[in-house]
């Protein structure tokens, strides 16, 4: 999954996050994630089942790492 957002110019532009979309269930995600010792934040789109884990890498780029909840 590619999220495209316009920017006012061509020379703001900065990669933001990538986001990954996986059909492992969202707490093992979640689990992993902790272990890894990585800053990262937890929001949920309820309508779907969907958790958005974003996870703060290294160098400032952001991993948004998409997983269904199987609760």
């Amino acid at each position: 999954m590619v999220h495209v957002i316009e920017q006012p110019s061509s020379e703001d532009a900065v990669l933001s996050h990538i986001a990954f979309r996986t059909d492992e269930d969202a707490a093992v995600v979640l689990k992993r994630v902790q272990g890894s010792g990585l800053p990262y934040q937890v929001a949920q789109v309820p309508e779907d089942g969907i958790w958005q884990i974003f996870v703060q890498m290294p160098g400032g780029l952001v991993l948004e790492l998409d997983a269904k909840s199987g609760a």
